[in-house]
């Protein structure tokens, strides 16, 4: 049933993440349908073990990486997710300290799946009323997760690191020509014309169409919304779900500057000067 969920999440919701990250989950999910003894069978296998926040000198560095969602499973966590809810914690906690005044993000991610990231982003937003919210990329922090980025003081990158790929995406299979092939034929006996929207078989309709992209579109109008209300000087045409190099990041406004590591960040922090 997990992994039913799974795929319902991953064909059927809406995605910030980087589409070439997306469709390598998808080739590696349809490889597993095929093989499901394929690229996760080794029975004794752990989930990857969960980052947690550290503190020194007052800072509370919180990692934030891979692929973001809400409630994951064990199967999801083993695919290098990274739960909202754990980060919530993080933030939280380090709030909570009163020997702590700064919160430092650091992303390494494409991005994730739209629910629970309003709520961890308004989160956020409350932590950085009473300490100050550093983000920090030397990967990627892309979609997703420049949402969350995009609620801290000031973003920094390394000049190399992908930043950016702002919107919103739903990518549905038509696999009806499919089982056309295979000499199958789905009866459909529904109540409602949205029942049964991304069931196996079923072919796309015009109202199944509208209703996901009409969820895309306010997606994707609060993901600008919130990004604009702290950066309001980013282009609209930077906005259009490209990514950048992290020097390009600043001259579009995506970022404030770019560091060659992170210990630049962590002087700066503790110096109270601007990278």
């Amino acid at each position: 049933m997990k992994f039913a969920n799974l795929l319902s999440k991953f064909y059927c919701e809406p995605w910030c993440i980087r589409p070439d990250k997306h469709a390598a989950m998808g080739r590696l999910l349809q490889d597993y349908l095929k093989s499901p003894r394929g690229f996760m069978s080794d029975p004794g296998a752990e989930p990857a073990e969960s980052c947690e926040m550290e503190v020194h000198s007052g800072i509370a560095w919180i990692p934030i990486h891979g692929v973001l969602g809400k409630h994951l499973s064990q199967l999801e966590m083993m695919c290098g997710g990274c739960d909202y809810d754990q980060v919530a914690e993080m933030v939280e906690e380090a709030t909570a300290d009163p020997a702590v005044h700064t919160l430092l993000l650091d992303f390494s991610s494409p991005g994730g799946i739209t629910t629970g990231l309003p709520e961890l982003a308004a989160r956020l937003r409350t932590a950085a009323q009473s300490k100050q919210l550093i983000a920090w990329s030397e990967t990627e922090c892309c979609s997703a997760a420049y949402w969350l980025a995009s609620q801290c003081h000031e973003i920094y990158c390394t000049p190399s690191a992908s930043i950016g790929c702002v919107g919103t995406y739903i990518a549905g299979i038509d696999d009806t020509r499919a089982w056309e092939m295979e000499g199958h034929k789905l009866e459909l006996f529904r109540s409602g014309k949205l029942k049964a929207l991304g069931m196996e078989g079923k072919a796309w309709s015009d109202e199944d169409r509208a209703f996901l992209q009409a969820r895309v579109d306010k997606n994707g109008v609060e993901f600008r919304a919130a990004i604009l209300a702290n950066r309001p000087g980013i282009p609209a045409d930077a906005l259009e779900g490209q990514w950048f190099d992290g020097t390009d990041a600043v001259s579009n406004g995506l970022a404030d500057a770019t560091a060659m590591q992170f210990q630049d960040v962590i002087v700066a922090i503790l110096a109270n000067q601007p990278i």
